[in-house]
């Protein structure tokens, strides 16, 4: 009699492709964050500053962007804040709802007096990256950052041959998102919201990602106690 089953060779299923593939995603941006926490060191997001707690799930303690959340210090003793909702993958474009889930958080933390009276930065952690992503939304990003007000920002996004039009569509998504709930949407707002956004890239399975974990820097004096736990930290966040 012929055998008629079909060759069921086991394979490896790509993470996306599994059910829990955003919470496990999530669990890994935590644990990142919680590695950094253990040697003292700089947060990703928070340049310059040292990492004194990390909390997960956190909209009951009223933070929009709830998923991570990071307490840091600056060099001169400020409190600074790093709220990450995450995402295992973002559009940026019109027709994703997440990101105008994503917009609709971030006005929601901006309401907050510590937003315009302290470093508060809001971001989304994602997966994987595009070509789109980086050369278009995350310029956007970077130009928000280093220009001084909303009118500069809008001269330089508005100025064909000089911004493109991929730059020119990823704010004018972001626009219509706030417009959408309610919420302002002049210059000055896009650019106070967008230079406080970032967009942090947690591809977990290349190999630059493994390098940066296992270079995550402690804090001075911390390092005798990191070279003790770091191999222990690393394992178990290998295992997740």
């Amino acid at each position: 009699m012929a055998n008629n089953k079909k060759n069921l060779t086991p394979g490896i299923a790509p993470p996306g492709a599994t059910g829990n593939a955003g919470p496990h995603f999530e669990i890994k941006v935590g644990a990142y964050y919680l590695l950094s926490l253990l040697a003292s060191g700089e947060p990703r997001g928070l340049p310059g500053a040292r990492v004194m707690r990390v909390q997960l799930q956190q909209a009951a303690a009223g933070f929009p962007l709830d998923d991570v959340v990071v307490r840091a210090t600056n060099a001169d003793g400020s409190p600074t804040v790093l709220e990450i909702q995450v995402k295992r993958t973002l559009d940026f474009t019109a027709s994703d709802e997440e990101f105008a889930d994503v917009v609709r958080r971030m006005w929601a933390a901006a309401q907050k007096p510590e937003f315009n009276a302290s470093r508060y930065e809001l971001a989304v952690a994602i997966a994987r990256t595009s070509t789109r992503i980086e050369r278009s939304c995350q310029t956007v990003l970077h130009w928000a950052r280093r220009l001084l007000d909303g009118a500069s920002f809008a001269a330089h996004i508005n100025r064909e041959g000089f911004s493109s039009k991929e730059m020119r569509g990823f704010v004018a998504v972001f626009r219509k998102n706030l417009m959408a709930i309610g919420a302002p949407a002049d210059d000055e707002t896009v650019w106070r919201l967008l230079s406080r956004f970032q967009i942090l890239v947690f591809d977990f399975e290349s190999p630059s990602h493994r390098v940066r974990i296992t270079n995550i820097a402690p804090a001075s004096g911390r390092a005798w106690c990191w070279r003790r736990i770091k191999p222990r930290a690393l394992g178990i966040y290998g295992q997740l």
